[in-house]
């Protein structure tokens, strides 16, 4: 085997090695959630919380029965997660192991399709199973009244 062949098989194995060190964090939200921001922690950290829980994020996706929940995930180095960690310690955040990541770095967070789908079907079970037992839905702009 060359050198040159045998180096690019350590950078692939590198490249692997650093791909799968990376930990996978999510994020929930729902789009006009009547939330304490600004009240429980300064807006500056809005969009920022993350959590190593996926069901967790999830259950924020959908919390307040609408439609419009995501789950976005994003994945980090050892270090990173540490450090959100850290940021998370310093607010005395006790929901979980939830993180705080830099602003720059949650702008990099994608919609996990899966979980997005997954919370907002777990959301419109839950608006038909309230329907039918005679409770009120509240109707977010996306939702076919006609469907329920």
């Amino acid at each position: 085997m060359s050198l040159k062949s045998r180096a690019i098989k350590a950078t692939i194995r590198a490249a692997i090695k650093l791909v799968r060190s990376k930990k996978k964090v999510w994020r929930g939200s729902e789009k006009g959630y009547k939330s304490l921001r600004g009240q429980m922690w300064p807006e500056e950290y809005s969009g920022r919380f993350f959590s190593p829980d996926k069901g967790l994020a999830e259950w924020y996706a959908i919390r307040q029965g609408t439609l419009t929940g995501k789950v976005k995930k994003l994945k980090l180095s050892a270090e990173e997660f540490k450090t959100a960690q850290k940021a998370a310690r310093q607010l005395k955040v006790s929901y979980g192991d939830d993180l705080l990541v830099p602003k720059e770095l949650s702008k990099k967070a994608k919609i996990d399709l899966i979980s997005t789908a997954k919370a907002k079907a777990e959301a419109l079970i839950r608006k038909i199973t309230k329907k039918a037992e005679g409770g009120e839905i509240v109707f977010g702009k996306n939702v076919d009244k006609d469907l329920l």
